[in-house]
């Protein structure tokens, strides 16, 4: 049998703290963290108590998501980084990986955007 739980924010309607899965022995839990403009900051999960993996966001001036970094057992195991052009349309994403299962992404995209600001393929 699979029971989740979830727990919300009681000051903000639709913000979720974390939730839990229960599956046979297991409980894995998932807790958010909020900056003052809504941004989930930061996630950490957990299996039956102990926390296996951490994925923390960190944001610009404009609300534009700069960074997503995933640790694993304190080992830093994905870095992506964001850059905007001046009028917020993403113009690059960059992978930093020293993990296997995440060798096949690739390393750095970059997006490009006509004068109508249509993003080129």
């Amino acid at each position: 049998m699979i029971k989740y739980i979830y727990q919300y924010n009681e000051d903000k309607i639709s913000q979720l703290d974390g939730y839990e899965i229960k599956i046979g022995n297991d409980t894995l839990k998932y807790g958010y963290s909020y900056d003052i403009y809504g941004n989930i900051i930061q996630i950490i999960k957990y299996k039956n108590n102990v926390e296996f993996e951490k994925i923390e966001y960190q944001y610009n001036n404009n609300q534009e998501l700069l960074q997503e970094k995933i640790t694993r057992n304190n080992v830093i195991v994905l870095v992506t980084n964001y850059t905007y052009n001046t009028i917020g349309n993403i113009t690059s994403i960059t992978r930093t990986t020293k993990q296997e299962e995440y060798s096949n992404l690739p390393y750095k995209i970059e997006f490009i955007y006509d004068t109508n600001v249509r993003m080129k393929l």
